[in-house]
């Protein structure tokens, strides 16, 4: 496939396409997968360390670069299909920590306002669960 043409504006052409002849031009079967967003890292946690049973303390650093946009995520250790776990978001409204424990609530508690990360600040945050 040659790409003419990518805008996808209302304004613009349209895409624009042209097939090329190929050996590897075959239909193949796909399937659906997820993808995220953004950048981010997984880290292998066999022993449990990121999921306690007691309280705990979260260190921080955040340099936001888009701080009053949609919801980031900046750590967490949270399953989305039993919405258990915890995770640590910045949103339009500041930051707040979100646990899960499994059993359909999720307690989100708010830590402070959006307009107290700037863009070209570093921030340093505490967060005591318990």
């Amino acid at each position: 496939m040659r790409l003419v043409n990518g805008d996808i504006s209302p304004d613009g052409p349209g895409p624009q396409e042209v097939e090329l002849e190929h050996p590897v031009n075959v239909v193949r079967r796909g399937e659906e997968r997820r993808t995220q967003a953004g950048g981010f890292v997984r880290i292998p946690d066999p022993g449990g360390a990121l999921h306690p049973t007691d309280s705990f303390l979260l260190r921080v650093f955040v340099w936001p670069t888009t701080p009053g946009r949609a919801r980031q995520g900046l750590v967490s250790r949270w399953d989305d299909a039993t919405a258990t776990g915890w995770l640590l978001t910045l949103d339009a409204k500041g930051l707040s920590i979100s646990l899960g424990g499994g059993r359909g609530g999720v307690a989100t508690v708010p830590h402070g306002s959006a307009a107290a990360v700037p863009d070209v600040v570093l921030r340093h945050r505490f967060v005591r669960c318990r």
